[in-house]
């Protein structure tokens, strides 16, 4: 039988936040995805990387087109060339959701991240999390306030609206505009997956970056336990501050 790794357990190299051009909040790559996912793969291999979290904020656009990619042969091949299509194969790609929590610090969102397993599909993370998640966009002191479906389409029209009620966004895209202001509910996120335990269930970790808008609150304020309960939440931190490192490891 033929072993991978035949030496048994051994450090990889791991990225898991590499926004996409569908990552409309943070898109640096232009609209030329094959150019992009050239860029991708041919960059992955030099560094060695073995597996990659796609991230895109409120959508799986980006994970969904790469796997695609990956999937094609002959796709890959004219991008990369026949020479590296195995490495190209054989990195793992996970679909990492960022979401924008409604906990404002600083005038900034923190951010929150949904990292899935591999054995989900972009179908399943789109129509049964992302589509069952909500975001309120409009109050109502008399009754229920006006709630909408975290889809696409969704944060399109909120976006349009917005646009048409605020002078000062009119200079941006109508998605941009709603994945800006839409927030979700970290709870609702929870329960959304708990009730899906046949297709969710052990297939997902959570994930905060400690070390961006959540580390601007002080120990010693009242976001105290703000802070405390989104780390004791997470499964794993995102941090590129050594001395983060070290409190995750209690040293």
């Amino acid at each position: 039988m033929s072993l991978r790794y035949p030496r048994g357990a051994e450090w990889r190299v791991w990225d898991f936040q590499v926004h996409t051009p569908y990552s409309e909040l943070n898109n640096g790559f232009g609209a030329d995805f094959d150019a992009y996912a050239k860029v991708f793969f041919e960059k992955a291999i030099e560094k060695g990387v073995a597996a990659v979290g796609v991230t895109d904020y409120f959508v799986v656009d980006g994970y969904r087109e790469l796997r695609a990619i990956q999937d094609d042969d002959a796709r890959l091949v004219s991008l990369i060339g026949q020479a590296k299509l195995p490495d190209a194969k054989a990195i793992k790609l996970f679909a990492n959701v960022e979401l924008r929590t409604d906990i404002l610090v600083n005038g900034n969102r923190v951010n929150y991240h949904v990292i899935f397993s591999d054995e989900v599909s972009a179908d399943d993370i789109t129509d049964d999390f992302l589509a069952q998640l909500h975001f309120t966009f409009e109050g109502n002191p008399g009754g229920n306030d006006g709630r909408a479906s975290l889809t696409r389409k969704n944060l399109e029209n909120l976006g349009r609206r917005l646009k048409a009620e605020h002078a000062q966004f009119q200079q941006d895209g109508d998605v941009f505009v709603g994945m800006k202001t839409a927030t979700v509910d970290l709870k609702e996120v929870s329960d959304v997956l708990s009730k899906s335990q046949a297709k969710f269930g052990g297939k997902y970790v959570f994930c905060v970056p400690s070390d961006e808008d959540l580390s601007k609150i002080g120990w010693n304020t009242q976001g105290h336990l703000v802070r405390k309960v989104l780390i004791q939440k997470s499964h794993m931190l995102f941090t590129s501050n050594a001395k983060t490192k070290d409190f995750a490891l209690g040293l």
